[in-house]
């Protein structure tokens, strides 16, 4: 159950290398004997194109897309963002070549030029209805969830601008933990998490959960420490963050010290020993919950 789409050029031909020569200087593609495949593990998002060798017309009596030697794949059933991260890599690919579409989808461009709004409005169709019969049918997979779509997008955006904080922050000299966002099932319900390990220094947008890695700061079992995982809602962190944080403009909170204080070593030490039932999901695994049927947002 995917989206496809289907490219040519809109006059003269275009060969292999060139296609394949489009992908090659971004380290997210992989480029294989019949697709080039794209893998963000920051944000979870992967979508695949390909390539046929076709003849300068199709045959007659085959499929229309035989006359294209470019087709794009994006699986439904996935969180809006899958969408928002491929459309960009769609279009710069169309622009590079001068391309024209061939849109099956009921919803979609149909032959001709290609455009972002009737990308989304195609894919967003067909993913807003697998999303709705699929849970209709099976309902929400444990392995799964549901979150508010502003929630998916907050948490995707910030997993795709990571690197580019990260090397501001290099750039600045600053040695400061960057977490990923990650979701988790806690208590039944998907929520959003980041890791803390041993009071090191962070910067995050808030999360509904952090989980403390302790190792070095963990409580001794004799005299060696027993490394755990303590989980904290992100309320708990007021201390340390009215004492050694600072906000941004966009509610980003970074503590700015550079080596973990003492107080803030022992709050991590005295944090109450447990033993959290988390079972973190894979980011394409939750789904936009406007998109499900009212009896899964129950």
């Amino acid at each position: 159950m995917s989206y496809d789409l289907f490219f040519k050029p809109r006059s003269g031909s275009l060969n292999r290398a060139a296609f394949d020569a489009h992908f090659a200087e971004n380290p997210l593609f992989d480029i294989g004997e019949t697709e080039v495949t794209y893998q963000n593990e920051a944000t979870g998002t992967y979508f695949a194109f390909g390539w046929q060798d076709v003849g300068s017309t199709a045959a007659e009596g085959e499929d229309p897309e035989s006359a294209y030697p470019i087709w794009f794949n994006l699986n439904f059933f996935r969180p809006s963002t899958f969408a928002l991260e491929a459309a960009p890599h769609v279009t710069a690919l169309v622009r590079a070549f001068d391309l024209v579409v061939s849109d099956p989808q009921a919803s979609g461009m149909g032959e001709g030029d290609f455009s972002v709004e009737g990308f989304f409005a195609g894919w967003n169709a067909g993913n807003e209805w697998a999303i709705a019969s699929i849970i209709e049918k099976h309902g929400v997979d444990e392995h799964g969830g549901l979150l508010p779509q502003s929630e998916i997008h907050r948490t995707w955006q910030w997993n795709l601008r990571k690197p580019l904080r990260e090397a501001a922050l290099e750039q600045r000299g600053i040695d400061r933990f960057v977490p990923t966002r990650m979701y988790a099932r806690v208590g039944g319900r998907v929520a959003s998490m980041i890791v803390w390990p041993d009071g090191i220094p962070f910067e995050s947008a808030p999360t509904d959960y952090v989980l403390v890695i302790r190792e070095e700061l963990a409580p001794r079992s004799f005299l060696r420490p027993k490394p755990d995982r303590v989980l904290l809602r992100w309320s708990d962190l007021a201390p340390v963050i009215d004492l050694h944080g600072a906000s941004d403009a966009d509610g980003v909170v970074a503590l700015t010290y550079e080596r973990v204080p003492r107080d803030v070593a022992t709050f991590v030490k005295k944090l109450p020993a447990q033993d959290p039932e988390i079972a973190v999901l894979s980011p394409d695994r939750v789904l936009d919950a406007e998109h499900a049927p009212p009896s899964a947002n129950a």
